[in-house]
């Protein structure tokens, strides 16, 4: 954003040229925005003239009273017999004068020029502003300032800094009644129209003048060549005005041809879907629900904070304005601009939450500039303002706080002066041995810039200089913290990677709405981004599982057999939002047969290594659609459940691939955190132990765990159960073999015989109680 020095000056109580322009830069560029570089511009007024045109042929006839000569130079589309423009002479040359040759950066013919005898006989050049200062302010470093996307905020700016008086507002502006209304306010003669705010959320504030028998005429020549110089194309002058306004106090404002509005009730709302618009640069757009617009009737005519519509705007022979400055929802405003692809000046300031109150004041500069331009119009006696003025926040700050947050002794005169310089209001009072500031934040400030006390700190220390300030580093006692977690999530991930040969996944934290289209799952409630960096990731993932399935898809083309996991966070929606880690992963095979229990094996490796106990239960419910409901485990340790695992159901993997699958989902979090029990030493028996086997046909609703967990329970001596082999045929449709050997084993004498077969005849007995056949 280009800012004009000369400009600003307007807004000080002092001359510019009084100033060392060098050094205030600097000093701006240390305490407000980012300065990318400026342009002295000294205007050589020698070779400008101004010609008024007499015919229009194959090209145009102009007389030049100042040189007392006529030319002839080539067509343009503005040119209007009898209107002056700004001619140059090159050599014995001449063509029209472009916004370049009076300083702009952007190459724009100049418009028109409303004529009198100072352009006749050049004395126009006396009180022409030749000399100017321009620079460009980076706009990010800006972007938390809204007041500072106009002059006059960089004028508060600069008068604060030099310690000069910055004028009142007021001076600005003409005196002239508000009628404030809630939510609508009615016509009366002189503002024949009805304004309403169909939606708050979206709009404000929103005021509307009207203006009567006044006639438009060209530029005036001043205000042209500064809106050239920071790039803002000069048109008309009541267009002028409007842009003026926006560069002026960072408020932008519209200005309709009131003759072409043709209902009596102007409203902000939502547009409606497929509802068309052509925009002031000739553009057609299709307007949706999510889009603003002020409306004349049902009829829209501008889309709202970003740009008018053509067919109401102002032109050279408009002679009544209806007047409009509004206040328009920050977010709203972007992604309208971003959806349609028009971004204005406009928008690009609504875009920083513009001060509430502010809107009105646009309207009253407007008035001011066609009351100094001694423009004939007549007027409304009021301008009708809908929608509530905003108080000004209060914040309490102490002295200590200060001092301590700037990390130096800054005196309480310096923190008034500073505060009142910049806008703020402030009563100070003592308690005990410190000051306690009641500070009042101007509204032009408060909307996302001064919120907490830290922003208050942050206004004394840019003004104070950061460079005074002597660095010293924060004092900090560190003490060690267990690694724990760490090792062990590196020893989880290397058994996967090397002992189990899967490879890591490192996805997005959204679900893929193309990939659950396609797998035909909606995940329910999830936490959701308001600003997602796309339409296609925008809710936080609450399991890892679609990611694995994802990951299988689009590889199972090129490979026969995948194996993946991925460690990483998921979301729930309990208590407001709840952060965890997960570990899940994959087992997948194209023609080969991967069975329950070969997976199961493998995840076994895992809890070994941890030297976990894990019990493996069968899940009564089926929770997301992938499970297999008939393999699928809930695995408990410590007495909780720790995570899922299972087969993948056979149908819903062939919406992805062919094949077999197993898929897991551990809680992470606990199994960084487990700490494996502490392993002592037990001196061996003396006394030799005996081992018998169990053949056994059970029931698929009893687990393996079950069984076992019932075998050595008969007996304290029996030391140990494995399982030795398991298999089942396909006419068993609700049962299966399984073989235990089971260790007997005394710790203070020799068993016998029979005191071992008398434990193996319980051991038959329990199992046969919980339904199992003795092979």
């Amino acid at each position: 954003m280009k800012i004009s020095i000369a400009w600003i000056f307007d807004h000080i109580d002092a001359r510019m040229q009084d100033i060392d322009i060098p050094a205030l830069l600097t000093k701006l560029n240390q305490t407000t925005a980012e300065i990318e570089h400026s342009q002295i511009i000294k205007t050589d007024l020698k070779p400008f003239a101004f010609a008024q045109i007499k015919s229009i042929t194959t090209d145009i006839h102009v007389e030049i009273p100042e040189w007392n000569t006529d030319a002839r130079i080539g067509l343009r589309s503005d040119a209007k017999e009898g209107n002056w423009y700004l001619v140059i002479k090159e050599g014995k040359q001449y063509r029209w004068a472009l916004s370049t040759n009076l300083g702009g950066h952007k190459e724009m013919l100049l418009p028109a020029i409303t004529g009198d005898t100072a352009l006749q006989d050049g004395s126009w050049k006396q009180a022409f502003e030749a000399y100017d200062v321009i620079f460009d302010v980076d706009n990010k470093s800006i972007t938390h300032r809204p007041d500072l996307w106009g002059h006059r905020g960089f004028a508060r700016e600069v008068a604060a800094i030099l310690d000069l008086k910055l004028l009142p507002l007021e001076d600005f502006l003409v005196s002239k009644k508000i009628m404030p209304y809630e939510s609508s306010a009615k016509g009366a003669s002189d503002m024949p129209f009805k304004l309403e705010i169909a939606d708050k959320t979206v709009c404000k504030r929103f005021a509307g003048y009207t203006v009567f028998d006044v006639a438009n005429q060209p530029s005036l020549l001043w205000m042209a060549a500064r809106l050239s110089r920071v790039d803002s194309r000069a048109i008309d002058a009541l267009v002028d005005f409007t842009n003026y306004v926006m560069l002026d106090i960072s408020q932008p404002m519209h200005a309709f041809d009131a003759d072409r509005l043709s209902n009596s009730s102007i409203t902000v709302r939502r547009a409606q879907n497929k509802e068309k618009l052509t925009l002031l640069d000739d553009q057609e757009i299709t307007l949706t629900d999510q889009d603003v617009v002020i409306a004349d009737g049902q009829r829209p005519v501008s889309l709202a904070g970003i740009m008018g519509g053509k067919h109401s705007g102002v032109g050279s022979d408009t002679t009544s304005l209806f007047l409009e400055s509004a206040n328009f929802d920050a977010a709203t405003i972007r992604r309208s601009a971003q959806r349609h692809k028009v971004r204005s000046e406009a928008s690009a300031r609504f875009e920083k939450s513009l001060d509430i109150n502010q809107n009105t004041d646009a309207i009253l500069r407007f008035l001011k500039l066609l009351k100094d331009a001694q423009m004939p119009f007549k007027s409304a006696d009021a301008i009708v303002s809908v929608g509530a003025l905003v108080q000004p926040p209060e914040r309490t700050i102490s002295h200590a706080f200060i001092e301590a947050r700037l990390g130096t002794s800054v005196a309480s005169s310096f923190i008034a002066n500073t505060l009142r310089k910049l806008g703020f209001e402030l009563r100070q009072e003592k308690k005990d041995a410190d000051s306690i500031y009641h500070i009042t934040v101007p509204t032009f400030r408060a909307t996302k810039d001064i919120d907490i006390k830290e922003d208050i700190v942050e206004e004394i220390g840019r003004f104070y200089g950061w460079s005074a300030i002597t660095p010293k580093l924060p004092f900090l006692q560190t003490k060690p913290k267990p690694i724990h977690f760490v090792v062990q999530m590196g020893r989880i991930k290397h058994l996967l990677s090397y002992g189990l040969r899967m490879r890591e996944l490192y996805t997005y934290s959204f679900f893929d709405e193309s990939f659950l289209k396609e797998i035909s799952w909606d995940p329910g409630e999830t936490l959701t981004v308001k600003d997602p960096v796309s339409e296609n990731w925008h809710r936080l993932v609450t399991t890892l599982i679609p990611n694995m399935l994802r990951a299988v898809w689009q590889n199972a083309t090129d490979h026969e057999e995948l194996q993946f996991y991925e460690w990483a966070r998921s979301w729930s929606v309990q208590a407001g939002g709840t952060e965890s880690k997960k570990l899940s992963g994959i087992f997948y095979a194209k023609k080969k047969v991967l069975t329950f229990y070969e997976c199961k094996a493998k995840l076994h490796q895992l809890f070994e290594l941890l030297g976990l106990t894990v019990e493996w239960q069968h899940a009564t419910e089926q929770q997301h659609p992938w499970q297999d409901s008939s393999q699928t485990a809930i695995i408990m340790a410590d007495g909780r459940s720790i995570g899922v695992a299972g087969m993948v159901d056979s149908l819903f993997l062939k919406k992805i691939a062919d094949g077999t699958a197993f898929i897991f989902e551990f809680d992470a979090a606990f199994l960084e955190q487990y700490e494996k029990p502490v392993v002592r030493f037990t001196p061996l028996s003396k006394y030799p132990p005996i081992e018998r086997d169990v053949s056994l046909l059970a029931p698929l609703s009893i687990t393996v765990a079950q069984m076992s967990s019932l075998i050595d329970s008969v007996d304290e001596r029996i030391s140990s159960v494995q399982l030795v082999d398991m298999f089942q045929k396909k006419e068993w449709k609700q049962e299966r073999a399984v073989t235990f050997r089971y260790t007997i084993q005394d710790a203070s004498k020799t068993l016998t015989k029979a005191e071992a077969d008398t434990i193996s005849a319980r051991v038959h007995t329990v199992l046969e109680k919980a339904g199992v056949q003795i092979r």
